[in-house]
């Protein structure tokens, strides 16, 4: 009886420390964090700036690598903006969106920009990959578009993806970034479907 209780409480005590260990090793268990790339080596830092636009926190990039850890994740997902500085020309800066939810988020910039890890984030590359291919299909000689077609072409593209997305933080990102290049039509529709929600 002494041994199968000794037992028991080794296998108990086994058990609770394994579970400690894998949520020490989670980080979306506790919060968010952001794992960053930048191979540019003319960007030497980073900034973290707030859903309202005010720097939450700054690091330096060394050896390419930089981070971001928030601790208390708001309870609607939101999507902040990171900030990559050149030292040597102030004016020479990149803001990447960045999804802020429980979760492990990994951005890499330098010839290409990538953001994957949360589902928010994956949304968020994914309006940036239709912007992308648009920009390519917009300006292809055969398209032959001019720029009122282009403008146009855009428009509906920002509209579609906030009436997808009005439900999260995506579609009002959206329309808080690019609802002045809506035309009357898409603004009216994109306001309407935020306002649904």
């Amino acid at each position: 009886m002494f041994c199968l209780t000794r037992f028991i409480q080794s296998v108990v005590s086994a058990v609770a420390v394994l579970l400690l260990a894998v949520s020490c090793s989670n980080p979306s268990e506790n919060g968010f964090t952001l794992k960053g790339r930048c191979t540019d080596s003319s960007y030497k830092s980073a900034l973290f700036l707030a859903e309202n636009g005010q720097v939450a926190d700054s690091v330096s990039i060394q050896e390419s690598e930089f981070g971001f850890i928030v601790e208390q994740v708001p309870a609607v997902p939101e999507i902040s903006v990171v900030r990559l500085l050149n030292p040597d020309d102030a004016e020479n800066f990149v803001d990447l969106p960045v999804g802020i939810e429980n979760g492990v988020a990994k951005l890499v910039f330098g010839e290409r920009f990538t953001l994957s890890g949360t589902p928010l984030n994956e949304k968020i590359m994914l309006f940036l990959h239709s912007m992308s291919d648009l920009r390519a299909e917009a300006t292809s000689p055969e398209r032959n578009m001019d720029i009122e077609s282009i403008a146009g072409e855009f428009s509906k593209l920002y509209c579609n993806y906030i009436v997808l997305n009005a439900d999260n933080a995506l579609g009002h990102y959206i329309y808080r970034q690019y609802g002045s290049h809506l035309s009357e039509q898409d603004l009216a529709t994109a306001t309407s479907a935020l306002n649904k929600k």
